[in-house]
């Protein structure tokens, strides 16, 4: 069979010589193998078996993506430009499944495909049509339909005339979801939020984090017109907000007892938190120069994320960051356990130097290559004491591209002699000359190693 007969609906010719096995099968078997059967393979078993051609099979996680119509999902070039005859022939195929598929309840249903408001009839009725099965799980991935067409508006009109909503999860790209108090209020089971080129405003987001309370997960990529915005809500559940912006971000406030992840990558120009007594994890990688300085960032993620333990940071940083370690005034990461730096600009080094004397419980320390803006080399140290995480729980190091640097591998051998419950340091060595390679290889094999349980590996 190949592959153009893949959706093709009528009836095989009968085999006299071909034995149906399927059709032997109890229907309490045949049911339970069809929960884990893709939408491709449920038509060619319908098609292979004539138990199977009449009988309505319970799928209850749909996804209807670019495959039904044989278009690959990685080209691109293709979904970008796909010619309206092909878009009937996937909105028809929709339609014909859903008839086939005896479905009491969905627990998720994905339309992943570029149609715009002009389809809003078709998508419109796919929605009611899940939101009417008690669907958990709705996720609309309409990417690329605003190349040729204005974008679809969430039906908030099917969540009021539906009984209830049963959604806990929604997710939304290139989708215009404009929330009011009056109809927000539906998505009052919702503990999961995407928003990807959704444009909206911080009063919308206002609405969405008051309104949501079971609201747990909230991720913004690339939305237009927040550019900035804050939460300050002591009653919301949140516990992870991922922002990626598509733009500049003026200013973000947070206060949320109740978070614990936080991921910011993109250009921000004010960031401030208070109160993130729950905050466990940060990951930023702020572009371009941050304004107000990272060490004032990290001054105040200091005082105001006590349980903090792990912390992934990449950013320039252009001031000098107090690594006093007897000053009672430096705010210290009591509890960060984990800890990665991408650091960038004149202090760079300073950064990963004061961290180190900032984190005295520090597990692991990832360093994901320096290159100072000067001409000088910075030294490894210039002070006698060693930092406590260094002597007493540091257990694993590694060193992204390490360039065999002066202070590179002064620090090297630094970590190696005095970190006494060391299990594993990897080096990412990339120097492209192999003898010089080798060489520095060779003159860090031969340090004095501490633990007796040090593993290093080079790569």
């Amino acid at each position: 069979m190949n592959q153009g007969s893949s959706y093709n609906f009528d009836t095989l010719e009968n085999d006299s010589d071909t034995k149906d096995h399927l059709s032997e099968l109890p229907d309490g078997i045949m049911g339970h193998i069809s929960t884990f059967l893709n939408l491709k393979e449920v038509i060619r078993t319908k098609m292979l078996s004539r138990t199977w051609r009449d009988r309505f099979i319970d799928m209850s996680n749909l996804v209807f993506d670019p495959t039904l119509v044989n278009i690959d999902l990685e080209d691109d070039q293709t979904l970008e430009s796909i010619p309206l005859p092909q878009k009937q022939e996937f909105i028809d195929r929709v339609d014909r499944l859903l008839q086939i598929f005896a479905i009491n309840q969905y627990v998720s249903f994905t339309i992943w495909f570029p149609l715009g408001k002009q389809y809003t009839s078709n998508i419109d009725k796919w929605v009611n049509r899940a939101i009417g099965k008690e669907c958990e799980k709705l996720d609309l991935e309409l990417k690329y339909a605003t190349i040729e067409d204005e974008r679809y508006n969430f039906p908030f009109h099917i969540l009021l005339s539906s009984k209830k909503s049963h959604l806990k999860c929604l997710s939304l790209c290139e989708v215009q979801f404009k929330p009011t108090r009056e109809v927000v209020h539906r998505l009052n089971l919702l503990e999961s939020l995407t928003l990807v080129y959704v444009s909206m405003e911080a009063s919308e987001l206002e609405i969405i984090i008051s309104s949501c309370m079971n609201l747990e997960y909230l991720q913004l990529i690339d939305c237009e017109l927040l550019t900035s915005w804050r939460i300050f809500n002591q009653d919301t559940r949140l516990k992870h907000l991922i922002v990626t912006p598509l733009v500049f971000v003026a200013n973000i406030e947070l206060s949320i007892p109740s978070l614990e992840i936080f991921q910011f990558d993109g250009e921000i120009e004010n960031f401030t938190i208070s109160r993130m007594n729950q905050l466990k994890t940060v990951d930023m990688s702020i572009e371009d120069i941050y304004p107000r300085g990272m060490g004032q960032l990290l001054d105040e993620l200091a005082r105001n994320a006590p349980l903090l333990d792990t912390m992934l940071l990449s950013g320039h940083f252009d001031q000098l960051l107090s690594h006093a370690h007897n000053s009672n005034q430096t705010p210290r990461f009591n509890n960060l356990i984990h800890l990665e730096l991408t650091p960038e600009g004149d202090y760079g080094w300073n950064v990963i130097i004061g961290m180190l004397y900032k984190s005295p419980k520090l597990e692991a320390f990832v360093i994901k290559g320096y290159s100072p803006p000067i001409d000088e080399e910075p030294s490894w140290t210039n002070t006698q004491l060693v930092p406590t995480c260094i002597s007493s729980t540091l257990k694993i190091m590694r060193f992204d591209k390490f360039e065999g640097k002066d202070f590179e591998v002064e620090m090297i051998g630094s970590i190696l002699k005095y970190a006494r419950v060391l299990k594993l340091m990897k080096i990412k060595v990339e120097i492209s000359n192999k003898k010089a390679k080798k060489k520095i290889i060779k003159k860090i094999k031969a340090f004095p190693i501490s633990s007796s349980e040090a593993h290093v590996s080079f790569c």
